[in-house]
């Protein structure tokens, strides 16, 4: 049944290879340079600490920046974030230069970003359609400013 969602133990022993086991003060680096990272930020993590952290530390666990720092025994400076209920990996640089650089470098027209979602069942009715658009605009949920906060952003998504 293609439907199943049961895995075969082929499928399952992937799943569980990209989801490495860490603690509370680990990274695991998937690329280095001389002066940048590439790191895997689990779901559930936030990315550098702020206030509500500050408070409550065991609520909201250990930062990314945090971890990376402890892991690799130097300061580091975060180049982009991931929402928190996500996975993926995360672009850390070891100074500021490096980070504005790399920064500015994702937020151009030249870097392309690739998401990959893992979901479950079969997606029949997205596979027969091709490519398509998702243009969906955003609402900046957690802006201090209450304006902003309720001013949708454009966001356009191509799905292939």
């Amino acid at each position: 049944d293609s439907m199943s969602p049961e895995l075969s133990e082929q499928e399952a022993a992937v799943l569980d290879s990209m989801y490495p086991e860490l603690t509370e003060r680990e990274v695991a680096v998937l690329a280095m340079g001389d002066n940048w990272a590439a790191v895997y930020n689990p779901a559930g993590v936030i990315a550098h600490p702020h206030r509500a952290h500050r408070r409550n530390k065991t609520k909201n666990g250990v930062p990314l920046v945090f971890r990376a720092e402890k892991s690799l025994g130097r300061k580091v400076h975060l180049v982009h974030r991931l929402d928190r209920q996500v996975s993926g990996l995360s672009l850390i640089a070891f100074d500021p230069e490096t980070a504005s650089e790399m920064h500015q470098a994702l937020k151009s027209r030249e870097a392309e970003k690739v998401y990959y979602a893992l979901c479950r069942g079969d997606g029949s009715e997205f596979l027969d359609r091709g490519r398509f658009i998702l243009d969906r605009p955003l609402r900046a949920k957690n802006h201090h400013d209450e304006v902003l906060r309720q001013t949708m952003r454009p966001s356009v998504t191509e799905v292939k």
